[in-house]
């Protein structure tokens, strides 16, 4: 769960709630005034601030617990990547395809790979 507040100064604040990773966000208030911060001391408290002293409370649960038992579905090593690259899945059956990308969003890389391990070695990358 995330939230945004804001405002321009002119017409009322608001606070913009998202549940999906910030994929959609929802009107969640709209005060009288513009908001300028919003802060989260724990994970069922969090303050809005603004204008003229303005101080908003959030009482809820805004935290998602962890599953400390909880299986990685994929291990990519050594971070930052070499002269090579592991990648281990821990699907032990079906059809995977790893796909990489550089920083620019451009696909270097898609491999089929026949066993849960697989090493990519001279890491190399076309141009």
């Amino acid at each position: 769960i995330g939230f945004v507040v804001g405002g321009n100064g002119l017409s009322p604040g608001f606070i913009l709630k998202t549940v999906n990773s910030g994929d959609n966000w929802t009107l969640n208030y709209t005060p009288s005034v513009t908001l300028t911060d919003v802060c989260f001391p724990n994970s069922n408290v969090g303050y809005a601030c603004g204008e003229a002293g303005t101080i908003l409370k959030y009482s809820g649960t805004v935290a998602i617990e962890e599953n400390e038992n909880a299986q990685p579905l994929l291990t990519t090593y050594p971070n930052p990547a070499g002269k090579q690259l592991s990648v281990s899945s821990y699907q032990s059956s079906g059809k995977s395809t790893i796909e990489i990308y550089d920083v620019l969003g451009k696909k270097v890389l898609s491999a089929q790979p026949q066993t849960s391990n697989l090493k990519l070695t001279p890491l190399t990358f076309p141009t």
